[in-house]
């Protein structure tokens, strides 16, 4: 994933009308200094490709030099609201980093393991079209569902 402007995600089910609390992805490997990411969450469209943007508020985030493991973004404040979709991707834009000089190659996963029952999308820039793939990526969200 180590390409600005790549972006990654996966196609999550949510109850309609929920609240988004957080985000959580997990890096197996991080070779970078100064990463910046953007996190995105769209409605899917009737052929199952991402659309409209979810999102009031931009949702921008670093994460500490080399830091593997869980990574943790609190959504709260961005009042993220999935309306009457009970599908949305959530996505991962690299927005800058910077190779770390300790190591001979640079490298950043986010693992996807093969999935027949998951999907996980992809694109290099923001306007390229999306590539799907049967893999469950290392990502969750929580979603906080009000009863009516």
């Amino acid at each position: 994933m180590h390409k600005p402007g790549r972006e990654v995600g996966t196609v999550l089910r949510v109850k309609a009308n929920s609240q988004l609390e957080d985000a959580n992805f997990y890096i197996r490997h991080n070779h970078f200094r100064d990463l910046r990411f953007r996190l995105n969450v769209r409605a899917l469209d009737d052929n199952d490709q991402p659309t409209t943007s979810l999102l009031t508020r931009d949702v921008q985030f670093g994460v500490a030099d080399g830091a593997t493991g869980w990574q943790h973004i609190d959504l709260k404040p961005y009042d993220v609201q999935v309306g009457n979709n009970q599908r949305v991707i959530v996505t991962l834009e690299w927005l800058q980093g910077r190779p770390d000089s300790k190591h001979d190659w640079y490298l950043l996963t986010i693992p996807g393991p093969i999935s027949p029952l998951h999907r996980t999308m992809f694109r290099d820039k923001s306007e390229d079209r999306w590539i799907t793939m049967p893999a469950s990526l290392s990502m969750y969200v929580t979603a906080l569902s009000l009863r009516s």
